[in-house]
């Protein structure tokens, strides 16, 4: 566990989230996640839809004006005047349609209409109407200004300019937090990192050199009996670090059935406690599908949480 400062703020924005903006995001180091997360170098913007009151449903919105290129609520829209000029974008109305979006009778978005305006010249914010969003920001270990600065750029992304600092109310959190991020190293820096870490507490008794021995070995899928990484003979005589299945003559467990088979109870008569005068005549019987000392995966992982509790009695 470790401290962080944590840094919160909030403010509410009309903003027209597109494909556009999102890329423009991408290439400037922004990571996305559903297109309403949005981190960079510890900074982390969420949108958060703050819905508009002209309308709950599709329903209520009707097109208007002398083309029928205004999108507005039902009650008013066909008062809507506008001068009686085509335009090349009506061409694109038909890939979307009048509807509610987040509270706000509009031409819905989607990216076929949006870079059909945009051949047409028109900016799509001038025609879908942007939505209504609290933009809630949070760094960790970041000063009021370069959080303030990931925020006027993140906006300057959509198009919108922030000149004004956000106030932000700063805590101090204990948080369980990773050292290393799994996604963003391979198996031999997390094994490593583990062992160097238990080697500091003195968990493992080991040299370095040891470490970086194993370390180097270490793939992601190593797992279970076979894949365990030992001290073992190789098939050249000498001892090393290496993957069991790797050692010399290994006798390596492998499944022929992915199914446990039934445990069958013997026959006769069940004595329990210590009144016993003699044992049962017939030993217990074994599960089937282990043979030449093979052991099938499943039964391992079952009979282990057993072995366990019958240790733990005792």
């Amino acid at each position: 566990m470790k401290t962080e400062d944590v840094s919160m703020g909030s403010l509410n924005v009309s903003i027209l989230v597109t494909e556009e903006a999102i890329e423009r995001l991408r290439e400037d180091g922004w990571k996305v996640s559903d297109n309403t997360t949005f981190e960079r170098n510890g900074v982390t913007i969420t949108l958060i839809s703050v819905g508009g009151g002209e309308c709950t449903s599709d329903a209520d919105c009707a097109t208007g004006g002398c083309s029928g290129e205004v999108c507005a609520p039902r009650e008013g829209a066909s008062k809507i005047l506008t001068p009686c000029v085509y335009r090349q974008w009506y061409d694109c109305l038909p890939l979307t349609s009048c509807g509610c979006v987040n509270g706000l009778c509009t031409w819905k978005p989607n990216q076929a209409f949006e870079s059909c305006l945009r051949e047409h010249g028109v900016d799509p914010s001038q025609v879908v109407r942007a939505g209504y969003f609290e933009l809630r920001v949070e760094g960790i270990n970041k000063s009021d200004g370069e959080i303030n600065a990931a925020l006027k750029d993140f906006l300057g992304a959509f198009g919108v300019s922030c000149n004004s600092p956000l106030t932000l109310v700063k805590t101090a959190v204990i948080r369980l937090s990773p050292t290393i991020n799994p996604s963003e190293v391979n198996a031999s820096g997390a094994i490593k990192a583990e062992l160097e870490w238990m080697r500091g507490f003195g968990i493992v008794n080991m040299s370095g050199k040891e470490v970086e021995e194993i370390s180097a070995v270490a793939r992601w899928g190593f797992a279970g009996h076979n894949g365990k990484i030992g001290w073992y003979e190789g098939a050249n005589g000498s001892y090393a670090w290496m993957p069991y299945y790797r050692s010399r003559n290994p006798s390596l467990i492998k499944c022929v059935s992915m199914e446990v088979p039934p445990y069958r109870l013997p026959n006769g008569t069940a004595y329990v406690g210590p009144t016993v005068a003699e044992p049962p005549s017939e030993s217990p019987a074994t599960a089937s599908g282990s043979t030449n000392g093979e052991v099938c995966g499943p039964a391992v992982v079952i009979g282990l949480p057993l072995l366990l509790l019958l240790f733990r009695r005792r």
